[in-house]
C-alpha cells in the first residue's frame, strides 16, 4: 500500500513538475529576450550629403542626429577603448582625400567611467558631424562605402553598429544643387 501511495504521489509530483516546467520555459524565454528588446533600439540615425565647394574640390557631410541620453564617439580615440567612428570606403578610384575629417558637434573629453581611459565623445545636444574634404579631377567619380560607430549612454554600450543598408553612395556628375535619397536617407548631390 504505502509502495502504491509513494508512486501515486511521484505520478502527481512529476505531472505537476511537467507542467510547470513548460511554463517555466516560456517564462525564462521571455526574460531572456526583455534585455534584448533594449538592444533593439537605435538611438543614432546618419544623413549624408556632398556640397560643391570650387572647382574639383568638394566636402563630404556624414551627421549623426543622436537620441537624448546617448554619445557617439570620435574618430580620433585612443586604444582600449570604446570603438571609434570611422567611415570605410569601398570605392574611391579617382578621389583624393584632402586630410583627416573635421568633426564638430557638442564635444565632452575626459575620463569616461565606462572605459577608465580619456575619451572624446559627441552628446544629443546638437549633430555630430564629420566634414571630409575631398578633390576629383573626373566629375563622373562615385564614393561608395559605409560608416562604423559605437554609442552608450551612461550606463551601457550598443555594439559596434555599420551603416550599411545604403550605406553612402556620392555622385559628383551633378552635384551642384541636386537632391535624392537614398535608402531612407537624403543625400544633397
Amino acid at each position: 500500500m504505502l509502495k502504491k501511495t509513494i508512486k501515486k504521489v511521484f505520478g502527481i509530483l512529476r505531472s505537476f513538475i511537467h507542467k510547470h516546467i513548460s511554463f517555466m520555459r516560456y517564462f525564462f524565454a521571455f526574460l531572456f529576450f526583455i534585455p534584448l528588446l533594449g538592444f533593439s533600439q537605435q538611438p543614432v540615425t546618419w544623413s549624408f550629403e556632398a556640397k560643391h565647394i570650387e572647382g574639383e574640390r568638394y566636402n563630404l557631410i556624414y551627421t549623426a542626429t543622436i537620441d537624448q541620453g546617448w554619445n557617439v564617439y570620435s574618430q580620433f580615440l585612443a586604444e582600449g577603448g570604446p570603438i571609434p567612428t570611422t567611415i570605410n570606403y569601398e570605392s574611391i578610384e579617382e578621389i583624393e582625400l584632402i586630410g583627416d575629417g573635421k568633426e564638430s558637434g557638442y564635444k565632452k573629453e575626459g575620463m569616461d567611467p565606462l572605459f577608465d581611459i580619456n575619451v572624446v565623445k559627441y552628446l544629443s545636444k546638437e549633430p555630430f558631424v564629420i566634414t571630409q574634404e575631398i578633390k576629383t579631377s573626373n566629375s563622373s567619380s562615385t564614393i561608395k562605402g559605409y560608416l562604423t560607430f559605437m554609442c552608450c549612454d551612461n550606463e551601457r554600450c550598443l555594439p559596434p553598429t555599420e551603416v550599411l543598408s545604403a550605406g553612402f553612395l556620392f555622385a559628383f556628375e551633378s552635384v551642384i544643387e541636386k537632391s535624392i535619397s537614398v535608402g531612407g536617407r537624403h543625400l544633397s548631390l
